[in-house]
């Protein structure tokens, strides 16, 4: 009986071993320069946290259109993060939604909506979060630690949202990222650009210009009140 609860107890030990290895794995994460902090609760099972303003959480898609193809929306993407990174950091970006590679988008500019419109937008504490999943991200580096997406997190944009027309800008010492759209029928539809100040890539990707689509809901763009 003694040896059995002996061996019932290496087991234990083993398990708990392997579990602890496992999470101590999870949390070594290493780090590619970006403009904010990653939004990922767990990046290797693909959690998205939230961000704290936000009334629900939940995150829209950045996706291609018509005249940003595939590989379009891969070098505008790529020319984005050229503010921060050489091209040997980066990926390869998808331009569709729902894939495990891409780019999300959520918003925590608070306002006031009712019947279709958006008033009283505080503009000095709006915020976007932005998630660049690329081809490498949630991958392990040469030193086997993961490798996060590219997150951006500005904060005060200027600009005017009224009506339900939207045109927003909000910057940092990089650059500056643009949203413009219209809100209907309970959703915000828009386009995003961008205009960088710095240039990693020694002139090899785009500084400025589309990025695409933006499909979200309003009040996961605006804190509505």
């Amino acid at each position: 009986m003694r040896t059995r609860f002996k061996v019932l107890g290496l087991l234990l030990v083993l398990v708990s071993g392997i579990a602890c290895d496992k999470s101590a794995k999870r949390i070594e994460v290493t780090q590619r320069l970006a403009r904010g902090q990653s939004v990922y609760m767990n990046i290797v099972d693909d959690q998205m946290g939230l961000l704290n303003v936000n009334n629900s959480g939940f995150w829209g898609d950045v996706t291609g259109n018509v005249s940003l193809s595939p590989e379009q929306f891969n070098t505008q993407w790529r020319g984005l993060m050229s503010a921060t990174l050489t091209p040997d950091k980066m990926g390869n970006v998808s331009s569709y939604a729902g894939g495990h590679s891409g780019v999300r988008l959520q918003g925590g500019i608070r306002a006031s909506f009712s019947g279709g419109m958006i008033s009283n937008v505080d503009l000095p504490t709006a915020q976007i979060r932005i998630a660049i999943w690329d081809s490498i991200a949630g991958t392990a580096d040469s030193n086997g630690k993961i490798i996060p997406e590219y997150p951006i997190h500005l904060i005060g944009a200027t600009g005017v949202a009224a009506g339900n027309q939207v045109n927003l800008t909000f910057s940092d010492a990089y650059g500056s990222i643009s949203i413009a759209g219209t809100i209907q029928g309970g959703l915000f539809q828009g386009s995003i650009s961008f205009q960088n100040l710095v240039n990693l890539s020694g002139g090899t990707y785009p500084q400025s210009g589309p990025l695409g689509n933006i499909t979200i809901n309003v009040c996961d763009f605006f804190v509505c009140n």
